[in-house]
């Protein structure tokens, strides 16, 4: 398979630039895509090319890659918006918006009727991509979607070419955000209620969808739920909600894991499993149209053999040289019917031949899915591992903090009750010092009492022996 940009569209043709400066001109066939999309097509057959025409493309091939070089022009030429990456939000309403390096929301599209309704007269020129997505909410929310207090979503994240220096994964992480973000402050009560899935999905998923009329969550989580054994058509994914097709087959959860991101490299698996399930269908149907050709041949075979006998008899009395051109002309393939022209091959040969060809190419491809397979678990050992590692760091370190804590603590607990044996000893001092004053106090009352007594113990005396003396003049007197 070769890739490039689609340049120029037709009704019957596309216009495509390859990585290595070629313009072709490709069948357009069923295959939905847009200006500055990348896309994968099989090789063109060259029957003949005018040596002016080739020099000519050569030429401008050469000019547009100057363009390129001399403007950092990304892959999308001629204008053209540089988009590099797609989200689409599946609720009932499914829209896709694409977007450019910095976020910003280049190109808005209804992927269904809904949706259509849902974007009209959406201004998002300009706008990050989590500007436009708390607008459509806000348009949902106005739409009573989740009045019911139930829901789900999808969330998709591709990039538009495979080296666009973008990372997906984030981008849905935006997304995802913003609705739950959302959900929280409108339906706090119902937040267990309503569901969101955030899924990354490549390229190729994306055009996928696009040739079945669906968006790129939608298909990925048709392709998810068939994986596991779970009965879904894409006419279901067409006509109906993502919460009604989840409710009919007991919620979103038994679709696909709504608690971690889907990889990628999961969907393309899937993608060629379906593609394979696809291809071995219309094989089957080729080989039963084939067994039903070969059984109308074996009625013709009967007769044609009973005009070889005549053939046969008749050539007995002819010359040497006329049985050998006798014999080369009722010569019979083992396939049916006179063949005209002894290069052509029959389908079923042919179908043989494909068959064979396809059966190396899965192989091939099964080594390949079990290299990378292998590449994965070694990585997520790794990645196991060092994420082990870093928790056992971490619970070491939220010990050792909680031990310093704790120590902390004690010594906290050690230092107020310092405070408080001094503070009590301060307050017994006071105490006690306030009880010694209280006592010095009385004995210096008691002091004063005691002498002042002895005065007057004294000048009672004194009196009575004035008292006395005067006595003794009036008697002496």
């Amino acid at each position: 398979m070769n890739k490039g940009i689609v340049m120029e569209m037709t009704e019957a043709h596309l216009v495509v630039l390859t990585p290595v400066g070629q313009f072709l001109r490709v069948p357009r066939g069923n295959r939905v895509c847009e200006l500055g999309d990348e896309i994968l097509f099989s090789p063109v057959r060259n029957r003949f090319r005018r040596p002016v025409l080739t020099f000519i493309s050569t030429i401008s091939a050469a000019i547009i890659i100057c363009i390129v070089a001399f403007t950092g022009i990304t892959p999308h030429l001629g204008g053209i918006q540089p988009i590099v990456a797609y989200v689409t939000l599946d609720i009932n309403p499914s829209v896709e918006l694409g977007i450019d390096a910095k976020q910003q929301v280049l190109d808005v599209r209804g992927l269904n009727e809904d949706g259509v309704l849902l974007i009209e007269q959406l201004k998002y020129k300009g706008k990050s991509l989590n500007e436009v997505t708390v607008e459509l909410l806000a348009r949902v929310e106005i739409k009573g979607i989740w009045n019911s207090g139930e829901g789900d979503i999808i969330i998709s994240s591709s990039k538009a070419y495979e080296k666009a220096a973008i990372d997906e994964a984030a981008i849905g992480q935006v997304i995802k955000e913003s609705v739950d973000k959302h959900i929280q402050t409108n339906h706090p009560q119902n937040q267990a209620a309503i569901h969101v899935a955030s899924l990354v999905t490549p390229v190729e998923i994306r055009e996928a969808a696009k040739s079945e009329g669906v968006s790129a969550g939608k298909y990925a989580l048709y392709l998810n739920a068939k994986s596991i054994g779970t009965s879904v058509t894409i006419e279901e994914m067409k006509t109906q909600s993502i919460h009604k097709i989840a409710e009919d087959r007991g919620g979103l959860d038994k679709l696909i894991d709504t608690n971690k991101v889907v990889a990628k490299e999961t969907f393309y698996r899937l993608l060629q499993e379906e593609k394979k399930g696809e291809l071995d269908a219309k094989l089957k149907e080729s080989n039963s149209k084939d067994g039903k050709s070969d059984n109308k041949n074996t009625s013709n075979k009967n007769d044609d053999k009973k005009n070889d006998d005549k053939k046969n008899d008749n050539s007995k009395n002819d010359t040497k040289n006329d049985n050998k051109t006798s014999s080369a002309t009722n010569k019979k393939p083992d396939y049916g019917d006179t063949i005209s022209k002894p290069t052509f091959t029959p389908a079923k040969y042919e179908s043989d031949r494909d068959k064979k060809a396809r059966e190396e190419a899965e192989k091939k491809k099964a080594e390949q899915a079990k290299n990378e397979s292998e590449d994965r678990r070694k990585a997520e050992q790794k990645k196991k591992e060092e994420e082990e590692k870093k928790q056992e760091e971490l619970r070491k370190k939220d010990e050792e903090n909680k031990r310093k804590a704790e120590l902390k603590k004690k010594e906290e607990e050690e230092r107020k009750k310092e405070e408080l044996r001094k503070k009590e000893e301060e307050e017994e001092k006071k105490k006690l010092a306030a009880e010694q004053k209280k006592k010095e106090e009385e004995r210096k009352r008691q002091e004063e009492d005691r002498n002042r007594n002895q005065g007057d113990d004294r000048r009672s005396q004194e009196n009575d022996e004035s008292r006395k003396r005067q006595e003794d003049d009036n008697r002496r007197d």
